[in-house]
C-alpha cells in the first residue's frame, strides 16, 4: 500500500490520477458525439470538474500529511524528552560521543560522579583523554568488536583522581540534533575482574599446593602466588604459637627476603599481638605503626595486612603482605582464605613428613635390632644406635655412658660426632648429681649445661650448646645414660623426646643382651671346659688301665689338631678333632684286661675282640648329644683307604675326614712308641712306611701334608 506521509509520493499519485482522468474522459466524449461545439462544451465542463475534484482530493491528502507530520514531531519530542530524562537520571554511566573526532558531546550525572570531572569539563574532553588505550589500540578493539558482531568493548578508563578502572562499554549509533552520535553505556567491571583474578589465582594456588609435598616446596609457592593474587611486592611468613616467646621467619619475599631465618619477640611486635589475639590486622600506613618490625624499610605510603595460619584451631604462624596502596576488606578476606589453604597444605606436609619420619625411625629401630641380634658385644649395636640418633634425631653428637660399680664417674661405652672433646672427657665431666637426676627421671631430661660449666666449656669447643639425656633402664635399674648434644634446639619436641626415650630403651637392651651373652658365653666356656676335663679324665683312666699307651692320648691330640689346622679346618671342627682324639680308644674299656694287657701278640680270636672297641665307643658316645659331633674318630679311625679296615669297611672318601687324618696320626704315634712286643721305630722308618701306605691304608692326599708336618 502506498504511504501518503511523503510529499513526493502525493505528487506522483496526483500525476498518475490526472493522466488517467484525461485519457479516460477524452475517449468517453469522443465516443459520445462528433459535434465539435458539444465536444468543446464538454471539455470545459470536464476541466472544471477535474480541477474541483483534484483540488478536493489534494486538500484531503495535504491535510492528512500535515497531521502525520505533526503527530511524528510530537512523538519525537516526547521520545526526546523521555530519552533526555533517562539519559540524565540513569544510574548507569552514559556518554554521547561524536564518532568523527571522539569528542564527548554529553554525559549524564552518573558519569560526572564516576569520572570525577564536572559536566563542562567532560563535554570539552575527547574520549582518548580518559581511555588508557592508544588511538590505534582503541580502533583495533573497535574493529575486532565490529567484526565479531559484538557491541561491547572492554577498556581501561582513568578517573580524575588518577585511579584506573576496568570498564565495559556498550555503544550504538543514535540520531540527535540532526547528526549521528555514539550512545555509550559504561559499566565499571573492576571489582568483577578483581574477583575473577582472585578466583583464578586461588585456583592456581590450590593446584600448586596439591602438587607440593614438603614444607620447603609449599612455602615458595604460597608466598609467590599470594603476591600475584593481591598485587603486592613483599611477603613473609612468621612461624610461632601463642605460647612461644619468639617467632621465626620461615621465608620472605621482596623487602622481607633478607629476614629468612631471623626471629622476633612476640611481646614486642605487632606479629605477637596478632598471634595471641587471633585478630588479623590491616595497617594502612606501616610508618605510623611503631610496633611494626623494621617498618622503616618500606616507603611512607606502604600498607600491610596479615592473616593467621591456623591448624586444628591453633594458630601456627602469621603471614604478612605489603604494597604501596591500601588493602581493602576484600583483600583481607582473600588473604585469610589463602592463609587457610596454606595452613592446610602445611598440615598435610607435616603429616607426610611425620609419616616418612616414623617409617625411617622404624627402619632405624630395625637396624638396631639386627645389630643387637648379630653382635656378641654391645659395641657394634651401640655404634648403630648412635648412627640412628644422628640421622633421626638430627643430633650433632651423642655419647653412651655406663655406670661402673665402685667408680666415681660414668664410663664411656660409645660416642659419635665429637671432634675436640673425647668420650672419656665427657664421662669425667658429667657431675654425679646430674647423672643421678637423669637416671631418676622417667623421660629424657634437659642437661641444663649452664649448671655444668666444665662440661659446657668442653662441648662449646665443638659448637654444642644444648644437651638432652635419657636413662638406660633394665629391670627398673639404671645402668647408664644416653646423651644427645645439639647446636640448636629447634628440632626438640614431644615426638623427638619420645623417640629418644625409645632409643635409650634399645641401648639398654643392647647392653643387657651383651651382658647376658657374655655371661652365657662364660657359662658355655665353663661347661665346655668341664666337658673337656671330663673327657681328659676318661682318656687318663684308659691310659691307667692300658699302661703301654701312657701319654698316647695327649700326643695324638696335639698332633691331630696340628694336622687339622694345616688342612684349614674351622674352630668348631678343630674342637671335634680334639675331643674325638681324646676319646679315640674309649671303646677299649669294653675289652677284657686279659686281652688288653696281654704282653705278646694277640690271637685271631683276641684280635676280633679288639676290633669291636670302635663299636663299643659308638654305642656309648652316641647317647650323649654333646659328643655326637666327635663320633667320627672313635668309630672310624681304624678304617682303611682301600676298604680293608674295620668295623664298617668304609673306603676312600666315604671315611670321615677327621677319621682319615687321625688314622695317620695314630699309626705314627703307635710306631714311634715302645710296645711290649717291639721297640719303637725311628721317625725315618715310620715316615717311609706311611708314604708307602698312601692310597692303601691312608688317604693319599693327606699323607704329603702330614709328612711335611713331621719333617719328612
Amino acid at each position: 500500500m502506498i504511504s501518503l506521509n511523503s510529499p513526493l509520493r502525493i505528487t506522483l499519485l496526483y500525476v498518475v490520477c490526472a493522466t488517467a482522468w484525461i485519457w479516460f474522459t477524452d475517449v468517453l466524449l469522443f465516443n459520445m458525439t462528433k459535434d465539435s461545439f458539444l465536444l468543446n462544451g464538454f471539455q470545459h465542463l470536464k476541466g472544471m470538474g477535474f480541477v474541483i475534484f483534484t483540488a478536493m482530493i489534494l486538500q484531503g491528502l495535504l491535510v492528512k500529511y500535515q497531521h502525520a507530520r505533526d503527530t511524528e514531531r510530537h512523538t519525537q519530542q516526547e521520545l526526546g524528552d523521555a530519552y533526555r530524562t533517562l539519559f540524565q537520571e540513569s544510574y548507569s554511566v552514559m556518554l554521547l560521543v561524536d564518532p568523527d573526532d571522539g569528542t564527548i558531546v554529553d554525559a549524564n550525572i552518573a558519569a560526572v560522579r564516576f569520572y570525577g570531572y564536572d559536566l563542562d569539563s567532560l563535554r570539552k574532553m575527547k574520549i582518548t583523554a580518559i581511555n588508557m588505550l592508544t588511538d590505534e589500540d582503541a580502533h583495533h578493539k573497535a574493529h575486532v568488536t565490529h567484526h565479531q558482531q559484538r557491541n561491547c568493548i572492554r577498556f581501561r578508563h582513568q578517573l580524575a583522581t588518577g585511579a584506573v578502572r576496568d570498564v565495559e562499554v556498550y555503544s550504538g549509533p543514535i540520531q540527535m540534533h540532526g547528526r549521528v552520535l555514539f550512545h555509550s553505556i559504561v559499566h565499571d567491571v573492576s571489582e568483577r575482574i578483581r574477583r575473577e583474578h582472585e578466583r583464578n589465582g586461588l585456583l592456581r594456588l590450590a593446584s600448586a599446593l596439591r602438587q607440593a609435598e614438603t614444607k620447603e616446596e609449599i612455602l615458595p609457592v604460597l608466598l609467590d602466588q599470594t603476591l600475584a593474587i593481591l598485587g603486592s611486592h613483599s611477603a613473609i611468613l612468621w612461624r610461632g604459637k601463642p605460647a612461644d616467646e619468639r617467632a621465626f621467619a620461615d621465608l620472605g619475599r621482596g623487602v622481607w627476603a633478607g629476614f629468612q631465618g631471623q626471629s622476633i619477640s612476640l611481646d614486642a611486635t605487632i606479629t605477637g599481638q596478632v598471634l595471641r589475639s587471633g585478630v588479623p590486622r590491616n595497617v594502612a600506613n606501616m610508618a605510623s605503626e611503631p610496633r611494626f618490625y623494621h617498618g622503616h624499610l618500606f616507603g611512607p605510603d606502604a600498607a600491610a595486612m596479615c592473616a593467621l595460619l591456623i591448624n586444628q584451631d591453633e594458630p601456627i604462624g602469621v603471614m604478612w603482605v605489603a604494597r604501596d596502596t591500601p588493602f581493602s576488606d576484600d583483600d583481607v578476606a582473600a588473604l585469610m582464605a589463602i592463609a587457610d589453604m596454606g595452613a592446610n597444605a602445611l598440615h598435610r606436609a607435616a603429616l607426610h613428613a611425620q609419616t616418612i619420619r616414623r617409617l625411617e625411625r622404624i627402619e632405624g629401630l630395625a637396624q638396631i635390632d639386627r645389630a643387637i641380634m648379630l653382635s656378641h658385644g654391645h659395641t657394634p649395636a651401640l655404634e648403630t644406635l648412635l648412627e640412628v640418633v644422628t640421622t633421626q634425631l638430627h643430633a650433632d653428637a651423642s655419647v653412651v655412658l655406663l655406670c661402673a660399680p665402685g667408680q666415681p664417674h660414668l664410663q664411656c661405652a660409645a660416642a659419635r660426632g665429637l671432634v675436640s672433646a673425647t668420650c672419656e672427657r665427657i664421662a669425667a665431666l658429667v657431675p654425679v648429681e646430674l647423672a643421678e637426676h637423669v637416671c631418676a627421671s622417667p623421660t629424657p631430661s634437659d642437661l641444663h649445661l649452664d649448671y655444668a660449666p666444665l662440661l659446657s666449656t668442653v662441648l662449646a669447643e665443638d659448637g654444642l650448646s644444648y644437651g638432652y639425656a635419657a636413662p638406660l633402664v633394665v629391670d627398673d635399674r639404671s645402668i647408664g645414660v644416653l646423651n644427645v648434644f645439639l647446636k640448636s634446639p629447634e628440632v626438640i619436641n614431644d615426638e623427638w623426646c619420645a623417640f629418644l626415650k625409645t632409643l635409650a630403651g634399645q641401648a639398654a637392651l643392647a647392653i643387657d643382651r651383651a651382658r647376658l651373652y657374655t655371661n652365657l658365653e662364660q657359662t658355655a666356656l665353663d661347661l665346655e671346659r668341664a666337658y673337656d676335663e671330663t673327657l681328659a679324665g676318661w682318656a687318663k683312666a684308659l691310659e691307667l688301665r692300658d699302661a703301654e699307651t701312657e701319654g698316647h692320648s695327649q700326643r695324638v691330640v696335639s698332633l691331630a689338631v696340628r694336622l687339622a689346622q694345616e688342612l684349614g679346618l674351622s674352630e668348631a671342627e678343630l674342637s671335634n678333632v680334639r675331643r674325638g682324639a681324646l676319646l679315640h680308644d674309649v671303646g677299649k674299656m669294653g675289652v677284657p684286661d686279659a686281652i688288653l694287657n696281654k704282653p705278646g701278640r694277640l690271637t685271631a680270636n683276641e684280635f676280633e675282640v679288639i676290633k669291636h672297641h670302635p663299636v663299643y665307643a659308638y654305642n656309648w658316645l652316641r647317647q650323649i648329644s654333646y659328643l655326637q659331633p666327635v663320633l667320627d674318630i672313635p668309630y672310624s679311625h681304624h678304617e682303611r683307604w682301600d676298604g680293608q679296615g674295620y668295623p664298617q669297611q668304609l673306603k676312600g672318601e666315604a671315611i670321615p675326614l677327621a677319621a682319615r687324618l687321625f688314622t695317620i696320626v695314630d699309626v705314627w704315634d703307635a710306631l714311634t712308641s715302645d710296645r711290649p712286643y717291639r721297640a719303637a721305630w725311628s721317625p725315618e722308618r715310620t715316615r717311609a712306611y706311611i708314604a708307602e701306605q698312601a692310597g692303601t691304608q691312608f688317604d693319599p692326599a693327606l699323607v704329603p701334608v702330614f709328612l711335611r708336618l713331621v719333617g719328612g
